[in-house]
């Protein structure tokens, strides 16, 4: 993925001594959560179908931040398997678990309730309806991703091919042999990671030729699938939640775009870099506290869109907030540690 941003870049080091600049990756984020946060709190008011199919669709959020997770681990040098997975998992785990403490106290849970939340039964049991359920998922794609990024290296795009005929076996084996629907909020978003992990060979062969004429027919043709079958119906055939598959056109198209215009536009101070930075901070936040404080400002102003820009603004100055908490922590424990040595 490249992109013409001169205020944060991202440098990838392959072992041929190539590299690679991996940009507005955390704008690619920020645009991301803001749609997430369409999602859980814009409420329509307008009337007109575009606002509600905007509204409907904006869950892509989440797709575009699995396909840039499974891009960025694509394009590491090496990855030791156990001290990557120790790394990451602790960074996703301790918050996970500090938020899970809180709404637990918040929403007063019994203790079977968080011992369900904290091991990750609850996710393979209720999917997307669980507590923090990407924070679990994104655990489960740092487990396995490394072993799929061997598969890429070793035997190429054939391994593609595989890993879909994989995709598709093991929806068989969700839905008819074990019953489980719960758990095809990931399963049905291994596709678009899969291809995040292609995505310099994919972007290749379709802007061969004529790039921009390519991005406009694919989001022309992936906003008439999420229109028809990912927000006026929700298609739930063969597998359920097939929504998120429909959704892959257009996710793909608009990361499309957003490099290309970023490849020939210099953009400085973009506002989708700072929410890009707050992600992780963000989620916790809007899922624990976000519901209740939107009702209470709505129930205030009695107006949708003043609603959702308010609660959009205190959350995201809360997850600023505890952004920087964290990064002063770190550093103090990084102090201590380097006192002791």
């Amino acid at each position: 993925m490249y992109c013409g941003l001169s205020g944060w870049t991202l440098s990838v080091f392959y072992k041929k001594g190539l590299s690679k600049k991996v940009k507005c990756k955390k704008s690619i984020m920020g645009l991301a959560a803001l749609l997430i946060m369409i999602f859980h709190f814009y409420i329509p008011f307008s009337g007109l179908k575009a606002e509600l199919v905007i509204y409907r669709a904006a869950y892509i959020g989440v797709d575009i931040f699995f396909f840039v997770s499974a891009y960025s681990l694509a394009h590491r040098d090496r990855i030791e398997y156990w001290k990557f997975v120790g790394n990451r998992l602790l960074s996703v785990y301790i918050p996970f678990v500090l938020f899970a403490v809180v709404a637990a106290f918040y929403d007063k849970w019994k203790y079977p309730r968080f011992f369900k939340v904290i091991s990750g039964i609850e996710f393979f049991k209720k999917g997307g309806g669980s507590f923090l359920w990407f924070f679990v998922a994104i655990m489960l794609i740092y487990l396995i991703v490394p072993f799929l990024i061997k598969l890429k290296k070793r035997f190429g795009l054939k391994a593609f091919f595989g890993m879909i005929l994989g995709w598709l076996l093991l929806g068989v084996l969700c839905k008819d042999v074990l019953g489980n629907r719960a758990v095809f909020v990931l399963v049905n978003r291994l596709p678009i990671i899969f291809i995040g992990m292609y995505y310099e060979e994919i972007r290749n062969f379709l802007l061969k030729k004529s790039r921009l004429p390519v991005i406009i027919a694919g989001l022309i043709a992936g906003s008439y699938l999420l229109y028809r079958y990912g927000s006026i119906e929700r298609l739930n055939k063969p597998f359920f939640e097939m929504y998120y598959i429909i959704a892959i056109p257009f996710v793909i198209s608009l990361i499309l775009l957003w490099d290309y215009i970023s490849s020939h536009v210099s953009i400085r101070n973009l506002p989708m870099q700072f929410i890009g930075r707050l992600t992780l901070e963000l989620y916790g936040l809007q899922m624990i506290f976000g519901f209740k404080l939107e009702t209470g400002i709505y129930k205030a102003t009695g107006q949708k869109l003043i609603t959702f820009l308010i609660t959009a603004i205190c959350l995201i100055v809360a997850a600023y907030i505890l952004y920087l908490i964290k990064k002063i922590t770190v550093k103090l424990i990084k102090k201590v540690k380097e006192r002791k040595l």
